[in-house]
């Protein structure tokens, strides 16, 4: 097994002062319903990792100790998975002014210092928790080797206001290709690649050599927290350090995308049948917690499924590469209950 990737994801508990808003899931990242959305996320990633990939370590960074926090079903599923956990403090956070969106999306600045100082296994991939496993990591292990870095490059097609010079989550393509230029004199051949955060996979020595410019990066963050452009979240990090480093874009997109489900952006495709792993930000509430309770209600243990009988849950669940008319009218019904619930003052549904 330590031959092989390890494979993470995280969470951050905020307290209500260092709340922030994520928008697909409600605007006060401290409240526990708030947080169960990502706990029952983590626990599908999990458990969709390790069907899938049975002999790669598995490892949770969180910033207090799971057994304490998780739901107890969902921290009995981790511990019957064999996830090994990080208890990691968050030291990087902007200013609740400059981040009232994604306020501790820096913690992978954080696992990165601990991964680099620590050691451990010869390579780290880490997702965000709304992902999915469809298929085994191992066909891209050779690669990683050597490549040392692999990362998921957005296409217009995958992201939403991505043309020109918008701005992507708070900073422009521009800015970022101009950053990479002037703090370590490479910038971008042509136009500069948006890597998305939701995946990195790393080597030891990679991460060692880009610790450094993302301290470099982060200082400048701080230092202009109040611009209007400038760097807001992992996603500019990554980027511009993939730049600096000469990291190959493209290099994850055959293993992973952003597909979008949602009414006013879907984007999923027959080719995303092919893929290892879906990002699916818009099913956290959705798809997410009805595949959850399904699981929970079952009849089976949840490591008794087959790969084949897992995806083809994901796949009626996550509504990829398309939704079924079931799916349609829950969602419908569930879109409406939440706007009834804010309407009367009660907030999101989780």
């Amino acid at each position: 097994m330590s031959e092989t990737t390890t494979i993470a994801t995280w969470i951050v508990l905020d307290s209500p002062d260092e709340a922030s808003e994520y928008p697909s899931v409600g605007a006060d990242s401290s409240k526990p319903e708030f947080q169960l959305v990502y706990w029952r996320c983590i626990a599908l990633f999990f458990l969709s990792a390790r069907i899938h990939n049975p002999e790669h370590a598995l490892l949770l960074y969180c910033n207090r100790r799971v057994a304490e926090v998780a739901p107890p079903r969902i921290a009995a599923l981790l511990a019957e998975l064999g996830v090994a956990e990080v208890t990691l403090p968050l030291t990087h956070r902007l200013p609740p002014e400059a981040a009232a969106r994604w306020g501790n999306v820096f913690y992978e600045i954080d696992i990165l210092r601990h991964y680099a100082e620590a050691g451990g296994p010869p390579s780290l991939l880490l997702a965000d928790s709304d992902c999915l496993w469809r298929r085994p990591f191992a066909p891209f292990e050779a690669r990683l080797r050597a490549e040392q870095c692999l990362l998921y490059t957005l296409r217009p097609a995958d992201q939403k206001a991505y043309q020109g010079d918008v701005l992507i989550n708070g900073m422009s393509r521009r800015r970022m290709a101009a950053t990479a230029e002037t703090l370590f004199g490479r910038g971008p051949a042509g136009e500069m690649p948006f890597q998305g955060g939701e995946f990195s996979a790393f080597t030891l020595g990679w991460c060692r050599r880009a610790l450094p410019l993302a301290e470099r990066l982060w200082e400048l963050a701080r230092t202009e927290a109040e611009l209007p452009d400038a760097i807001r979240t992992e996603e500019h990090l990554w980027s511009i350090i993939a730049v600096a480093l000469g990291v190959r874009p493209y290099g994850a997109n055959d293993i992973v995308r952003r597909i979008w489900t949602n009414f006013d952006a879907a984007n999923a495709k027959p080719e995303d049948l092919d893929l290892t792993l879906w990002h699916l930000p818009s099913e956290k509430k959705f798809g997410f917690r009805r595949m959850w309770h399904a699981i929970e209600a079952g009849d089976r243990p949840p490591l008794a499924l087959s790969p084949d009988e897992f995806n083809a849950m994901t796949r009626r669940f996550m509504g990829v590469p398309q939704r079924g008319p079931r799916k349609v009218a829950l969602d419908l019904a569930a879109k409406l209950r939440e706007r009834l619930a804010l309407a009367a003052g009660l907030g999101r549904v989780a």
